[in-house]
C-alpha cells in the first residue's frame, strides 16, 4: 500500500491475493472427497476471508468468499446443518447488516438453501431410490427443525417445513409409527397451539393420517396377503384404539370397527387374535365412556366367538359318534366339573387350579346346589389340562346336539385354558381336537377323586347322565319305597366287606331305609388311653331306631350305642382338636362323643344329618 517501488507493490498484492483467493479452498475442496470436519474447516477460512475482505477500508467485499462459501456448502454429501453452529450468526449478520447488496444477496441463498425444506423431500427421492427408514426418520427430524427455525422467525410459519414433512410421511412404504417417539408431540403442539391457521391445519391433517385406521383396512385388502402381516395390522388396530380412547373426548369406535372389518376378511382365521389382544379389546368395552365404543368392543369379542364355535361346530361335525361314544365312556366314571378358578396356586411348578362340582338334581336339602363355594364340592388339582379335557368333551356333545347353551359352555372352557397357558402350549382349536382322555388318564382322575371321597358325596344318576349328591339320590331311594322322613338324609356309604356287624346292630340297622349316614371314620375313645380309633359309625333313624352306632370291625363284640333322645348338641369342633383336622362332638347328659372325619364335605355332612334327627325329635 505505501511503497514508492511499482514493481514492489505488484509482488506484495499478488502475495496478498493468493492469500486472500477463497477460490483456492474451492478447488482445494473440490478434489477428491473431503470429510464433514476438512469442509468445516473450508467454510470456516472462508468466512474468515470474507470478514477480512469486509474490514478493509477501501472497496472491501465479502461477496466473493461468501459466493464461494456458497459453492462449498451447496457440494453432494454436504451436510445442510455443518452450519448451525458458530456460522450461521455471521451469515446471518451478512443477509441482515451488511452494507454490500451483493454480499447481503449471497448470505440470503446461502440461508435460504439451509432452510429450503423441499431440499429434504428432494433428496429422499433422488434417483428414484427407496430411502430407508434410518433416512426417512432423519429428513422427517430435519423437516421439524426447519419448522421450529421458520416458525421462531419474526412472521414466520412452519408451514412449508411442515407440508414437506406430510408429503414425506404419506410416501409408500413409509411406516406410520416413524412419528410416534419424539416428534408426535410437536406435530400435536403445532396442531394445537400454533397461531398460525395453515400450520394447524397441515399438522391435523399429519395426525389424522397417523390415526386413520381405514388406511390399515386398505392395506390389508389386497389379494396377497401373509399371516403375520395381517396381526401387525390388527396390533396397529389396537394401538390406534387405544390411542383414540386416552385422548380427551376420544372415541376408540372407528378403529375397533376396521378391526372386526379386517377379522372378517376372506382367508383370516379368529386365532389369530390371541389372548392377549382379546383381553385389550375387553379392557376397551369395559373402561370406555362411549357406548358406541362399548358396544363396537361387544361386536368384535361377539365375531370371534361366533365363529370359534362355527370351528367347533365343524370339528363335531367331522367327528360326532366318536365324540359322543368317549363321553358316552367317561360320564359314568368322572363328572364335569362346572367351574374353574386359577388363583395362582402353585404346586412345586405345577400350576393347581380349583374344580367346582354341583349336584344335578338339587332337591330340597342338596348338599351342593350352586357354583359358590360354599354350595359346590370343591377340590383342588394340579391336573388341568385332563380336567380341561373332561369338560371340553361334555360340551362338544351340547354342541353336537344344538345346545342353546353350547356358546358360552365353549367360551367358559376357553377361558379356564386360556388361564393354564402357562402350562400348556398349542391353540384352542388344537386342544379341542385332542381332548378325549385314554384309559390311563382317566384312571388318574378317579383316582384323584376317590382320594378326597368325591364318590362317597355323588353318584352317578344313570337315567340323568349326572351326578348328584347322596341326599338326593337317598331322598328318591325313600320315595320309592314310600317312607316318609322330613330329616334330608346326606351321605349314604355302603359298609366295607370285611365290617361285619354284630346281631344287636344287624336287627337295628338291617332295614336300610333307616341308615341316614353311615362310614369308615375316626372316634376318640375313653379311658386313660383315650386314642382316636377308626370304627364303622352309623346314624338310625326309624320307628324302630333313633341312634348313632358304632361298631369296632375288627372285633364284633364291642361296639356302642348314642340314643338320640339323649343328645343335647351336636358342634364342629375347632381345627385341629385333639390333633384332627376335622372334629365334631356329640353331647348327652353323662358324656361327650368325639368323631373325627377326613375331609370338610364328610363333617358338614355327619352335623347336618344329627342335627336335622334332632330338630325332629324335638318338633
Amino acid at each position: 500500500d505505501k511503497c514508492a517501488d511499482t514493481s514492489t507493490r505488484k509482488i506484495a498484492t499478488e502475495i496478498l491475493d493468493y492469500r486472500d483467493d477463497s477460490s483456492v479452498i474451492v478447488k482445494e475442496l473440490s478434489e477428491g472427497h473431503p470429510s464433514v470436519d476438512e469442509v468445516e474447516a473450508g467454510l470456516t477460512l472462508l468466512l474468515a476471508l470474507a470478514a477480512a475482505q469486509e474490514a478493509r477500508e477501501e472497496g472491501g467485499s465479502a461477496t466473493t468468499p461468501l459466493r464461494h462459501f456458497q459453492e462449498v456448502y451447496q457440494m453432494e454429501d454436504v451436510p445442510r446443518n455443518v452450519i448451525d453452529g458458530e456460522m450461521r450468526p455471521k451469515i446471518e449478520w451478512y443477509r441482515n447488516e451488511c452494507a454490500d447488496e451483493s454480499a447481503r444477496k449471497v448470505a440470503a441463498e446461502i440461508l435460504d438453501y439451509r432452510d429450503d425444506s423441499s431440499v429434504v423431500v428432494r433428496e429422499l427421492r433422488e434417483g428414484g431410490r427407496q430411502p430407508s427408514v434410518e433416512e426417512v426418520e432423519a429428513g422427517l427430524k430435519t423437516l421439524l427443525e426447519l419448522a421450529v427455525a421458520k416458525e421462531a422467525r419474526e412472521g414466520g410459519s412452519a408451514a412449508t417445513p411442515l407440508a414437506h414433512f406430510g408429503e414425506v410421511y404419506r410416501s409408500e412404504d413409509v411406516p406410520r409409527d416413524v412419528i410416534d417417539g419424539e416428534m408426535r408431540p410437536q406435530i400435536e403442539r403445532y396442531r394445537d397451539e400454533s397461531a398460525d391457521e395453515s400450520t394447524r391445519k397441515i399438522a391435523a391433517e399429519i395426525l389424522d393420517y397417523r390415526d386413520d385406521s381405514s388406511v390399515i383396512v386398505k392395506e390389508l385388502s389386497g389379494a396377497q396377503r401373509s399371516d403375520e402381516e395381517v396381526n401387525t395390522g390388527l396390533m396397529v388396530l389396537l394401538e390406534l384404539a387405544e390411542a383414540q380412547e386416552a385422548r380427551e373426548g376420544g372415541s376408540s369406535t372407528t378403529a375397533l370397527s376396521h378391526f372386526k372389518e379386517v377379522c372378517e376378511m376372506d382367508g383370516v382365521s379368529y386365532g389369530i387374535v390371541d389372548a392377549a389382544m382379546r383381553s385389550r379389546i375387553e379392557k376397551l368395552g369395559d373402561d370406555s365412556s362411549d357406548d358406541a365404543a362399548r358396544a363396537a368392543a361387544k361386536d368384535v369379542l361377539r365375531h370371534l366367538n361366533e365363529a370359534e364355535l362355527r370351528d367347533v361346530k365343524a370339528f363335531v361335525e367331522q367327528h360326532e359318534e366318536e365324540i359322543k361314544k368317549h363321553i358316552g365312556s367317561v360320564a359314568s366314571k368322572l363328572p364335569m366339573p362346572v367351574m374353574f378358578s386359577s388363583k395362582d396356586k402353585d404346586a412345586g411348578s405345577r400350576k393347581k387350579m380349583s374344580l367346582y362340582f354341583e349336584c344335578c338334581d338339587k332337591v330340597e336339602g342338596c348338599l351342593y346346589p350352586g357354583r359358590a363355594p360354599k354350595k359346590a364340592f370343591v377340590s383342588e388339582s394340579t391336573e388341568i389340562n385332563k380336567w380341561l379335557q373332561v369338560a371340553v368333551a361334555a360340551v362338544l356333545v351340547d354342541v353336537s346336539i344344538g345346545d342353546q347353551n353350547d356358546l358360552k359352555g365353549v367360551g367358559a372352557v376357553k377361558k379356564a385354558w386360556e388361564s393354564a397357558q402357562d402350562a400348556y402350549d398349542g391353540s384352542f382349536k388344537d386342544f379341542v381336537s385332542q381332548s378325549f382322555l385314554d384309559d390311563a388318564e382317566q384312571e388318574t382322575l378317579v383316582e384323584q377323586l376317590k382320594g378326597i371321597d368325591f364318590y362317597d358325596q355323588f353318584k352317578y344318576w344313570a337315567s340323568k347322565g349326572g351326578w348328584r349328591c347322596a341326599v338326593c339320590h337317598q331322598k328318591e331311594v325313600i320315595e320309592k319305597k314310600k317312607i316318609e322322613r322330613s330329616v334330608p338324609p346326606p351321605l349314604d356309604i355302603p359298609p366295607p366287606q370285611s365290617a361285619p356287624a354284630t346281631e344287636e346292630s344287624r336287627a337295628k340297622s338291617d332295614s336300610s331305609e333307616g341308615v341316614l349316614v353311615m362310614g369308615m371314620i375316626e372316634r376318640r375313645s375313653g379311658g386313660m388311653a383315650k386314642k382316636w380309633k377308626k370304627q364303622l359309625v352309623k346314624v338310625l333313624f326309624s320307628e324302630q331306631a333313633k341312634q348313632i352306632v358304632y361298631d369296632d370291625p375288627q372285633n364284633p363284640k364291642k361296639h356302642g350305642v348314642i340314643e338320640l333322645r339323649d343328645v343335647e348338641a351336636v358342634a364342629k369342633e375347632k381345627r385341629g382338636t385333639y390333633k384332627q383336622e376335622y372334629v365334631f362332638s356329640v353331647t348327652t347328659a353323662k358324656k361327650t362323643y368325639y368323631f373325627a372325619t377326613r375331609h370338610v364335605n364328610d363333617i358338614d355332612t355327619w352335623v347336618s344329618v344329627i342335627s336335622g334327627c334332632l330338630e325332629r325329635i324335638g318338633g
